[in-house]
């Protein structure tokens, strides 16, 4: 390829549907990287000697850590994962530049699938999270727009960043995107019964207002690039219609808040601070031991269960004395009484 490495690093490689003529691995790589083995392949003598290429998968590193990820705004996945995910990504908004995608396809004009488009000619369609429920494939491309504008709007350089200049990807952090996406599943929830306070229009101005949002701007916004913006978004998909990519990195781990971000942290040349306790060792199953108020604490609970197992074995080690006791007692009698059986017949014989 003509990219430059830096170039090819925000580039995802995908079937552009002649992929099913491709059976062998397939990567991208600069002309400047890919010279070299065109050159040692030409000079290696056919049937002598092979070229023997590593490759290492693992996060690349910056000191701004840059993430994409494609989602829709109408996933009960992707919703979650915001939520968990929001207090952590503020933790890192020193040091961190996210930039969102939502999941757009286009399909050939029909009547039949018109329940996952934004309109007939089925130029922009997405989908249907609820199936025959009241959710249509239109609202969720227009609750993509919204959260694309705001995040647009409201989204800051932080000038004041200790990294700025020290790498390519500016620093930015959009609080008033973080607060709505953050809540959006709670007031918002895709199974509401009412409408005000069900996945949609009003719901969504309704949440938008109390995070202190500009609704008239957003409204304006959606108004005048929507098409602009799904046709972005349709045109730059990425491997899956959930995918997250860190510093150009495809990640292919699961989806939780915990294990990207100790992804994340480990894209970062320096770590922050906050990666420190962000990506500290925990026990889940003593971390999710709730103690009740004036209960008995850990230490009593564990010095508890030791006194517990020590009269067990206690417990244990007297029986084994008693049936070991009991059982040479039988042997005895069943010994003495087989003698006596003995002498008995030899009596009998005398």
């Amino acid at each position: 390829s003509n990219y430059s490495r830096h170039d090819i690093r925000r580039i995802i490689v995908a079937d552009d549907g002649n992929g099913s003529s491709v059976d062998i691995p397939s990567i991208l790589v600069s002309r400047e990287d890919g010279a070299p083995l065109i050159d040692a392949a030409r000079e290696t003598p056919a049937g002598k000697g092979q070229v023997i290429v590593e490759l290492a998968w693992d996060v690349p590193t910056d000191h701004v850590v840059m993430v994409d990820m494609w989602m829709s705004s109408g996933a009960q996945g992707s919703l979650m994962f915001l939520r968990e995910w929001a207090p952590m990504r503020r933790a890192l908004n020193d040091a961190l530049k996210f930039k969102p995608h939502y999941y757009v396809f286009g399909m050939q004009e029909s009547s039949e699938f018109a329940h996952l488009c934004s309109d007939r000619s089925a130029k922009f369609c997405t989908e249907d999270p609820d199936g025959p429920g009241p959710i249509t494939g239109a609202m969720v491309l227009e609750e993509d727009v919204r959260q694309l504008c705001i995040h647009e709007h409201y989204k800051v350089a932080r000038s004041d960043s200790t990294l700025v200049g020290m790498s390519a990807g500016a620093v930015e952090w959009a609080q008033q995107y973080w607060d709505y996406v953050e809540a959006l599943l709670d007031t918002c929830p895709l199974d509401g019964q009412d409408p005000a306070r069900r996945f949609g229009r009003e719901c969504s101005e309704g949440l938008m207002r109390q995070k202190g949002i500009d609704v008239a701007w957003v409204q304006e916004c959606v108004r005048t690039t929507a098409d602009a913006k799904l046709t972005n978004e349709r045109e730059n998909t990425a491997w899956s219609p959930r995918a997250l990519r860190i510093n150009g990195w495809r990640y292919s781990g699961q989806l939780d808040a915990e294990t990207v971000t100790r992804a994340i942290c480990a894209g970062f040349i320096h770590q922050p601070k906050a990666c420190e306790k962000l990506t500290e060792p925990v026990m889940p199953v003593l971390q999710n031991i709730v103690q009740p108020a004036g209960g008995v604490g850990l230490g009593s609970f564990v010095m508890s269960l030791l006194v517990v197992a020590c009269f067990a074995l206690a417990a244990l080690m007297f029986y084994k004395r008693s049936l070991t006791r009991h059982i040479h007692s039988a042997l005895r009698e069943e010994v003495m009484l087989e003698v006596q059986q003995q002498m008995d017949s030899y009596k009998m014989l005398s």
